[in-house]
Order: C-alpha cells, then sequence, then structure tokens
C-alpha cells in the first residue's frame, strides 16, 4: 500500500479528475487504504494533523474512515470507540473555525450520521446533546453543519425510498423511538431557536429542510402549536425561505394523524395563509408563484378531502360540522384550482392533479347539479391541457416530451376518475373533434389529441366497451373505427402514422368485425408507409402489431396471402444486406407473420411447402454464406475481434428466425401442423444444417439451436430422431459448463417424456449425457466457467435429477446404463439427497424411492440409512414449506423400506438412535401413513434435535 500512496499526492488528485488512468491509480489507493487494518487510523492522523495537500485527499481519508464506521466500528475496541468520538470532536471544531468546501462538509454529516447510527441509543444516548446542543447554537457554520448532520441522520435512518435489509430496518426502528424518547425535544427547540435568531438565510432554509424531512415521524404537536406554525407561514411569504418553507409546511399537513386533529391543523393553517393571501393568485402571477399557490392548495385540499371523508362516517355531530366547514373553505378555491389546471406552465398544472382526483372521487359520490357543473369544468380543462404545447416537438423524444407524456397519464386518470359515472363528457367531445377533423382544417397537434384520446378510451370508460349495445357506451364503442376513417396513416408525422396503427391493434376486435374493413387494412401494414416507414421506431413497431393482427386474424386474412408475401419479399430478400433497415427482432416478427399467413392460407399444400421452403432457402443460405465467410477469414488469420463479435450475433439470428416460423404451427390438434402443411423435412434440414456448424469454436451457436431443437420436439414425432442423435452428441461435446450442461439435460428431458420407450431404438445416446451431467453436478469435471452465484449450479443438479426421475417413471433407466454408471448414479442421489437446496433434496429423495422397488436388501439399507440422518442436517429446516415437502418424501421412503424389508429398517433405527426414538418410529412406520405420519416423524425428528 505503501508505494501506491506514494504515487498519489494532493497535485495529482486535483488534475486527475478527467484521467481514466489516475483515477484507477486512486482507486487502487483508496481500496488500498480500507483493506488496511489501521488504514482508518492513519487517515484520521493525517486529516487531524493537517498532513495533507489538497482537499480531495481530504476527502479520500474521510471516504476511508467513512468505510470504517459502516462496516467495523460496531465491533471495534474502547480504543477504537475512544478514536472516533476525538475525530467527530476535532472535525466539529475544524467545521466552526475554517471554510470548508461544502463536498467535505456533506462527507462529514455522513460520518456523523453513521457514528451516530451505531451508537446511539446504547452506546451513546446523549449522543445529539453531547455533540452538537450543549456547546449553544451561535456560530453559523457550526449550525449549518449540525443540520446538514441531521439531514444524512434521516437519509440513514428514516429515508422510506430507500431499500434496507430487515436487521437494519429493525434497528432503524429503534433508533427512531429512542430520538422521540431522548433527543427530539431538544432539537425541535433548537430548530425553533434557530428561525427566530438566525438570520442567515441559508441557514433559515436548512432548518426548514429538517423540519420538511422529520416532521412526517416525530410527536405533531412539537411543531403544530402557536409557536413554529405561524414562523413557517411567514417564511412562505418572505421569497428566499419560500421553496424551504412550502416543503415543512406540506409535510406537516400531508402528517398522519387523527382525522380530529388533523382537520383543526389544516383550518389552522389554511386561516392563516389566507390572512397573508398565500392561496392566491393573479392571471399575470409568475410561474413561481403560481406553482407555490398550487403546491400549497394541493396540501391543504388534500388533507381536507382525507379528513373529510373520515369525518363524515363519525358519528359525532360536532366532527361532522367541522369536516363540513373546512369544505366549505376549500370550495372556496374551487375556480382557483380549476385555473392552475388550465395553467400554462404544465409544472403548475401537475401540481394539483392529485387534489382534482380527490376533489372528483368526492363529487362522484355525492352527485348534484353544482358537481356536474365543476366535472364539465375539469375535464375541459383537462381536454385542452391534453393537446402539445408549442414549444412541443409532436415527434420528439427528448425529456420534455416525456415529462409531457407523463403528464397525460395524470390527465388520463383525472378523466377516468369522472367518465367511469358519466361517459357521455369524453364520448361527446371526441365525436365533435373527429367531426372537425373531416370538416375543417385541424392542426397536426389537436389531431393527435383527440387520437390519442381515442387510443386511450379503453382505459378512460368503464368495462364493457366491445359488448355495449346502446347508450353512450356504445358510442363509444364507435369512436375507434371512426377515427381510422377520418385519417389515413400516410402522415407526415411518424407519431400520428403509428397511433393509427396502435387504435387497429388496442380495438382490433371493434374494428374487425366487418371482415371488409379488416381486409382493408392489410394494405395500410405491407406499405411503404407501414412496414416500410422510413422511421426505425414506426417500422418496427408496425412490424411488431403486423405480427400480432395476423396472429389473431390468421383464418381471415387468407385471400390477401398474396399480396401480403409480394410486398413482404423484397424487405425479406433486403435482410441478407448487410445494410438492411430491419433490425433482428424486425426480421423475427416478420417471417413469423409470413409464414403464419402462409399456413393459414387457402392454397394447396405443395404451394405452402414452395413457400415455406423459399423462406428456409433465405435463412439456410444466409447462414451457409456466413459460416464460409467465417471460416475462409479464420483460415487466413484475417478474422479480428470487430468481425468475429459480428458473427456471433448474426448466426444465432438465423437459428432464431428458424425458431419464430415454427411459431406458425400450433401445438394443440386445433391447429395446423408441420406434417398436415408439408413442411416438416424443411425445419428438419435446417435443424441439420444448424447442428453441422456447432464445433468448439462456435460455441455461441449451442443455445439457440438447443431452443429449435425443443421446439421441433414437440411438432414433430419420430422423424426428427436422426437429427436429433447428431443435435444432442454435438451439444454434450460442448456442455463443459452448468449452464450448457443443464438446458441439454432440459431438451433431453422434454425428448424423454414425449417420446418414452420409443426413443430406445432412436440411437439417441442419452447414456453419455447422464454420465456427463453426473460427474458435473459431483464436482468430478471442473466447470469451464465459475458460477459465482450458485443458482447455475443449484438448477443442474435440479435437471440432472429430474432426468433420472423422468427414466424411472418411464421404466428407461436400466436401458440406457449400465451397472457401473448405475452404481454411481445411486451414489450421487444419495449424496444430492443431502443438498442444502430444498428442491434438489426432495428430486432426490423420490428418486431413490424409485430406486427401492429396483433393487434388494442393500438398496433398501442404503436408501433408508440415508434417509434417517437426512432430517438432522444442520441446514434441515422443519418451519419451511419447502422442507415440509422434502419431510413428507423421507417419510413415505422409509414406509417403502419398512414395507420391503421391515427386519432390516428396524435394525437400522434400532442400532443407531436413542431406544425411546427407535421405538416410536418404528411403530410410526408401521402403523402410519399420510399427514399423520407426516406430522409424527416430524415431531419425533424435533424432539430428537432438541435433547
Amino acid at each position: 500500500m505503501a508505494g501506491t500512496a506514494a504515487m498519489v499526492d494532493g497535485k495529482f488528485l486535483t488534475t486527475a479528475l478527467n484521467d481514466p488512468t489516475k483515477q484507477a491509480q486512486i482507486y487502487e489507493y483508496l481500496e488500498a487504504l480500507k483493506t488496511d487494518e489501521s488504514g482508518w487510523r492513519k487517515s484520521i492522523e493525517n486529516v487531524v494533523t493537517n498532513d495533507l495537500r489538497s482537499a480531495e485527499e481530504c476527502f479520500i481519508m474521510l471516504q476511508v474512515v467513512e468505510d470504517y464506521v459502516n462496516t467495523r466500528y460496531a465491533t471495534g475496541d474502547d480504543s477504537s470507540t475512544l478514536l472516533i468520538k476525538q475525530f467527530l470532536s476535532h472535525l466539529l471544531r475544524k467545521v466552526g473555525e475554517e471554510d470548508i468546501p461544502a463536498f467535505l462538509i456533506n462527507k462529514m454529516a455522513q460520518i456523523f450520521a453513521l457514528v451516530f447510527a451505531v451508537d446511539f441509543p446504547v452506546r451513546w444516548p446523549n449522543f445529539m446533546q453531547e455533540v452538537f446542543l450543549n456547546g449553544g447554537l451561535e456560530d453559523t457554520r457550526a449550525i449549518q453543519f449540525y443540520l446538514k448532520s441531521l439531514l444524512a441522520i434521516d437519509s440513514e435512518v428514516v429515508d422510506r425510498e430507500i431499500q434496507r435489509a430487515a436487521e437494519v430496518f429493525d434497528r432503524n426502528t429503534k433508533i427512531k423511538d429512542a430520538m422521540r424518547d431522548l433527543c427530539m425535544n431538544d432539537c425541535v427547540r433548537s430548530w425553533l431557536h434557530i428561525l427566530t435568531q438566525m438570520t442567515d438565510i441559508c441557514t433559515q432554509c436548512l432548518a426548514l429542510d429538517v423540519i420538511a424531512a422529520y416532521v412526517d415521524w416525530i410527536d405533531v404537536e412539537l411543531v403544530a402549536n402557536y409557536e413554529f406554525v405561524p414562523l413557517l407561514v411567514d417564511r412562505l411569504i418572505h421569497l428566499p425561505t419560500t421553496e424551504a418553507s412550502q416543503g415543512a409546511v406540506c409535510a406537516l399537513l400531508s402528517k398522519k394523524m387523527a382525522a380530529t386533529k388533523k382537520i383543526s391543523l389544516v383550518m389552522a393553517v389554511a386561516a392563516v395563509m389566507n390572512e397573508h393571501k398565500l392561496l392566491e393568485f393573479e392571471e399575470d402571477s409568475s410561474e413561481e408563484d403560481q406553482v407555490r399557490v398550487a403546491t400549497l392548495l394541493s396540501a391543504v385540499g388534500i388533507a381536507v378531502i382525507d379528513s373529510y371523508s373520515k369525518l363524515r362516517k363519525e358519528a359525532s355531530e360536532e366532527g361532522k360540522r367541522e369536516a363540513e366547514e373546512a369544505m366549505q373553505v376549500l370550495e372556496k378555491h374551487l375556480n382557483s384550482i380549476i385555473r392552475l389546471l388550465s395553467a400554462e406552465d404544465q409544472e403548475v398544472s401537475m401540481s394539483v392533479t392529485e387534489l382534482v382526483k380527490n376533489y372528483v372521487g368526492l363529487i362522484q359520490q355525492k352527485q348534484s347539479k353544482e358537481g356536474d357543473v365543476i366535472l364539465v369544468q375539469i375535464i375541459r380543462a383537462c381536454l385542452r391541457k391534453y393537446e402539445m404545447g408549442e414549444e412541443l416537438d409532436l415527434d420528439g423524444t427528448g425529456e420534455d416530451e416525456a415529462q409531457f407524456h407523463e403528464y397525460r397519464k395524470e390527465l388520463r386518470l383525472i378523466i377516468h376518475s369522472i367518465t367511469l359515472k358519466r361517459p357521455e363528457l369524453i364520448v361527446e367531445p371526441l365525436e365533435t373533434g373527429l367531426r372537425e377533423m373531416e370538416g375543417r382544417e385541424v392542426t397536426m397537434k389537436e389531431r393527435e389529441a383527440i387520437l390519442h384520446l381515442v387510443y386511450s378510451l379503453s382505459e378512460l370508460l368503464p368495462n364493457g366497451l366491445l359488448n355495449a349495445k346502446s347508450g353512450w357506451m356504445e358510442r363509444g364503442g364507435r369512436l375507434p373505427l371512426a377515427a381510422l376513417s377520418h385519417i389515413s396513416p400516410q402522415s407526415t408525422s411518424p407519431a400520428l402514422t403509428l397511433i393509427y396503427f396502435e387504435i387497429v391493434s388496442r380495438y382490433e376486435k371493434l374494428v374487425c368485425k366487418d371482415s371488409s374493413v379488416m381486409l382493408s387494412l392489410v394494405p395500410h401494414f405491407i406499405a411503404d408507409y407501414g412496414m416500410g416507414h422510413s422511421n426505425a421506431t414506426v417500422r418496427s413497431r408496425v412490424i411488431y402489431l403486423f405480427s400480432r393482427f395476423v396472429k389473431t386474424q390468421r383464418s381471415q386474412l387468407a385471400t390477401v396471402v398474396p399480396e401480403v408475401i409480394m410486398s413482404v419479399a423484397p424487405l425479406l430478400a433486403s435482410c441478407q444486406d448487410d445494410s438492411t433497415l430491419l433490425s433482428q427482432e424486425d426480421q423475427g416478427y416478420l417471417l413469423e407473420a409470413t409464414a403464419t399467413l402462409i399456413v393459414y392460407s387457402e392454397i394447396d399444400v405443395l404451394a405452402k411447402a414452395q413457400y415455406m421452403t423459399e423462406l428456409a432457402s433465405t435463412i439456410g443460405n444466409r447462414f451457409r454464406n456466413m459460416v464460409m465467410r467465417m471460416e475462409d477469414m479464420e483460415s487466413r488469420g484475417e478474422i479480428n475481434e470487430k468481425a468475429k463479435g459480428i458473427m456471433e450475433e448474426a448466426l444465432p439470428a438465423n437459428v432464431y428466425y428458424t425458431i419464430k416460423i415454427t411459431k406458425a404451427f400450433g401445438l394443440s390438434n386445433k391447429d395446423k401442423s408441420m406434417k398436415e402443411c408439408g413442411c416438416a423435412n424443411i425445419f428438419i434440414d435446417l435443424l441439420n444444417l444448424f447442428s453441422s456448424a456447432l464445433c468448439p469454436s462456435r460455441p455461441f451457436l449451442a443455445e439457440s439451436t438447443r431452443q429449435l431443437a425443443g421446439r421441433l420436439t414437440l411438432c414433430l414425432e419420430e422423424e426428427l430422431f436422426p437429427s436429433l442423435s447428431l443435435l444432442l452428441s454435438s451439444l454434450a461435446s460442448l456442455a463443459v459448463d452448468f449452464d450448457s450442461m443443464l438446458h441439454l439435460l432440459i431438451l433431453t428431458n422434454n425428448i424423454v417424456q414425449k417420446h418414452k420407450t420409443v426413443m430406445l431404438s432412436s440411437g439417441i445416446d442419452v447414456s453419455s449425457i447422464v454420465d456427463a451431467s453426473c460427474r458435473l453436478c459431483m464436482g468430478e469435471v471442473a466447470p469451464s466457467t465459475m458460477d459465482p452465484t450458485g443458482r447455475s449450479f443449484m438448477y443442474l443438479k435440479r435437471a440432472f435429477l429430474t432426468l433420472i426421475l423422468t427414466l424411472l417413471s418411464n421404466e428407461m433407466l436400466g436401458a440406457v446404463i449400465n451397472d457401473e454408471l448405475g452404481e454411481r448414479l445411486f451414489e450421487s442421489t444419495r449424496h444430492l439427497s443431502l443438498d442444502s437446496d430444498s428442491t434438489t433434496q426432495k428430486t432426490a429423495v423420490a428418486v431413490l424411492h424409485r430406486l427401492l422397488s429396483a433393487g434388494g436388501s442393500s438398496v433398501v439399507e442404503r436408501v433408508a440409512s440415508s434417509l434417517l440422518s437426512l432430517p438432522l442436517a444442520p441446514h434441515f429446516s422443519f418451519k419451511d414449506a419447502a422442507s415440509q415437502l422434502v419431510m413428507h418424501e423421507v417419510t413415505t421412503t422409509l414406509i417403502e423400506s419398512f414395507r420391503l424389508s421391515s427386519p432390516l429398517t428396524s435394525a437400522l433405527i434400532t442400532n443407531n438412535f436413542p431406544t425411546d426414538f427407535a421405538q416410536q418410529m418404528i411403530n410410526i412406520l408401521g402403523t402410519m401413513n399420510g399427514k399423520d405420519a407426516d406430522r409424527a416423524v416430524t415431531m419425533l425428528y424435533t424432539q430428537l434435535r432438541e435433547s
């Protein structure tokens, strides 16, 4: 470490910010200090003696101390605790005496917070008083550091948005409880002192930020009183503290408390705000003022509505009267709220959307003429705001456009809360809008807003849009088709083009009730402005939607197959060119849609086979050419990493395309089969082609080829056996790690499950796969790559045992393995029955159960001896559900062992367990079964483990 440290000095640190090489050296230096047992002490010494050349080097020293406090301080000795306390005292003096950069101050505050989290309340119950409060709060720098430390403590202990482990959550709960008892009263008094005595604006804002953070969980009466509330409202009036005070007031109003207390608090705060006209604004008010009013009104309004809803259900007449008075206060501001919702500035409007949603819900509970008028005003405001502003690009994808689309989601929630009971309030404006689109010039943004609302109808109206026979819902059901008839997808705006196809897809069942309408949509999909669109986003989305459209309407599209194939052929042909406009995903969906149309067309089998052959040839020829090119480059030593990377992506892509085509064939009797369409040999040839390309230098082909084989196993029968034999041999030679062997076992198991004993004459070498996987599971062969999480190894063991169980269930194990391998499998299974993974254990025990009937007394003895000790393994638990399932398998197998050879099983129990246990266990195995036996055996082992 010393050598590394020597390379890093203050000047070096200040010049390393933009140099990756130097940054790496700094990181190495930092990690060396952290791992050095005395590194944190050295870092403290450097900071205390000021033996540093720059603030950046001080920051590194503080990071080392932070790491120590975060990881090892809790278990440190008394001398370490004392040194940390002395270091905190030094930092406090330093903060009070010097101007320190903000990034160092923040790091110091974080260290104080971490020490507090470890020491409070057990080791240092008076932390807050001794460190910050007893010395007085007069120096501005010291006060600001105290407040920043409080904010750091909130982040470390309270902040609910940070995910924490269960033990940390429990620790934090205890810290908060102790803070309420031991120091919060003193802290709150310090905040009051700071707000009343300190004139520094930054300090005032920090104090208000602290109140906003802490008020959520401290006793509300500490802040909601005649001293604090006027102070908080007063700070709202002054522009420099407005934003910070706003956060504190809103946090106070949103605090959970009894409705009777909350309504009084809200009324008091609202009264002071009204007195200072903080809830009012003018047409020419600045955006900042409007945001302030909107935020405060929203906080007051949401609190009033929440309390009002609760108090209306209570029996107290006084409570109901207070609730009505509070609601009247809120309703005086309704016009302002609606004006704010309609405000030109999106942030202003967004600030009241939650309040408007809550108020609409309240109106819907007690309908009235006044309420209806308000609902109409709100929905008109939402419809006006739904149109993009002039500053936004209709086809833009920037941050502003993204924020607008998020804002639209809030508007839709408001509209939905209204139209759930009043569908006419959205259906009628949209009918009018669609008529206007036909009769007059409408801007593209107006057009887009109307069409987007039509697209969103299924979210805005109650369920039942598709089946309505009359009324407003039936009229709403006509809107998608009306929208499609009023617009053309051939637009200069990609957004408008895309929304046309999105409406088709979302309302496909409505639109396609009329077959002529459904068929008229196909030319749009396959046109240059559809799948051939110059915009990549539109093109990809249309291809995907077309694929979905074909799947659902496949039987009705038979007549348009030639037209589609003629239009799609150039696109598919272009895929052989490296400069194709289509992504791999686009090509896959396009091939799947084309294949589906071919399979479900009305053309004869020979024509179907011919079309499918052409698709297959496109894929096969491209694959052959790529392999030849790769082999040629390899032979000449010209292949570089870039070319290799392209090939490793492109070759498997062709296999995935083949998988996509196979999805045109269903797996049920109702769907078309490969044989029925004369296509079986086409896919067998492709599988053989891909299998022949598998070799140690191309392991990247294994996974995609295995997936294709799995798909074809489901679609075809014995005619696939020769190809599977070749493929499984190739995959077995490449299965040198846990993942690849796992996938090979899954495929082999699927083949066995489907074909059962028929595959015994297939030539498929299951024995070598079982042997290789057994060696890998038992660690006899080291995997080529490590499994850092252990999950792949766990799944491999499960898959290995599942295959053995499948072979046993179909009475095939003896036919595919010899005696030597059978003995190794038996021992492997016994070993895996003690595995720490419950699923592996359960499957292993099930295998042992199956093996009982196949062996003699020696098998019974070995199985019983293994399972009798299994519940005593240190990692075994009787509490969780997975272990209970294992215990059931163990009990069932032991009962079977006892049935097959009671003297032998009894002797094993008697010779290896205490007398009382042995007598009870033998009695259970001889007289009980099912759940009674499970409970009895579990109880017996529990008592044995506790004794």
